[in-house]
């Protein structure tokens, strides 16, 4: 390992041992991803991806998106069942069975991603990642409000 100046250690600067490069501060190396994260703040399994400071923007908006569409879904079916009245008891019972067996999975998942968005606009708000406050570390700065990071690209600038 490459040893940290003592300015390097107070500023919060770590050697990682798996990618060989100073990480800076609120920085971790995913296990997933097998790769150091800036402002790391989790390895997110439904989109396969590490959720940091180059993305966070994006997963919150993920996030959101997902909410409104349970929320669409779950408007819809009430609509489509109020207007599918019918005469018939039979056709009538298979409408309501059929609404009820998709309405109640999607307004469950559509509340529990509501809860997560929830959680996520918290922690914006706190300035933490899911990691500090998982942890306890006490770390101040922005999440979702930062800028996204170094341009990689020169020629875009």
């Amino acid at each position: 390992p490459v040893t940290l100046s003592s300015r390097q250690a107070e500023q919060g600067f770590k050697w990682c041992n798996t990618c060989r490069v100073i990480r800076p501060p609120r920085a971790s190396h995913c296990a997933d991803c097998n790769a150091c994260v800036l402002r790391f703040d989790h390895h997110c399994p439904f989109v396969n991806n590490c959720v940091g400071q180059r993305n966070y923007i994006f997963f919150a908006w993920f996030l959101s998106s997902v909410t409104l569409l349970g929320f669409t879904v779950v408007v819809g079916i009430a609509v489509w069942l109020q207007a599918a009245g019918s005469d018939d008891k039979v056709a009538s019972s298979l409408v309501w069975v059929t609404g009820a067996a998709v309405a109640i999975p999607a307004a469950l998942l559509g509340l529990s991603v509501m809860v997560f968005c929830c959680y996520h606009l918290s922690l914006t708000l706190r300035g933490k990642t899911t990691k500090e406050a998982l942890t306890g570390k006490d770390t101040h700065g922005a999440t979702i409000w930062a800028a996204r990071g170094p341009v990689l690209v020169p020629w875009r600038q």
